[in-house]
């Protein structure tokens, strides 16, 4: 049983992608947002909402996982994997 060892590095690939993605959208959006007009300015505030539940499917793994935890990571919630 396995997968073959291409398929493999490719999945690796897919999931870091992911993770190279949101975490670069978290960066982007870090301390301010540019505002519609001049005379207003918009905060972010970090605040994690809560624990997020992941429940993946068997067959694509690394994949599927990292496109569920990634958001989560990046806006600080902690994650519980199944």
């Amino acid at each position: 049983m396995g997968k073959p060892l291409a398929e493999a590095k490719s999945e690796i690939v897919h999931a870091a992608a992911y993770l190279q993605w949101y975490a670069e959208e978290a960066r982007i959006y870090g301390e301010t947002i540019s505002a519609p007009s001049n005379d207003r300015r918009m905060l972010v505030i970090k605040h994690p909402i809560g624990v997020v539940g992941a429940i993946t499917p068997w067959n694509f793994p690394a994949s599927m996982v990292a496109r569920k935890i990634s958001p989560a990571l990046a806006a600080g919630c902690s994650v519980v994997l199944n």
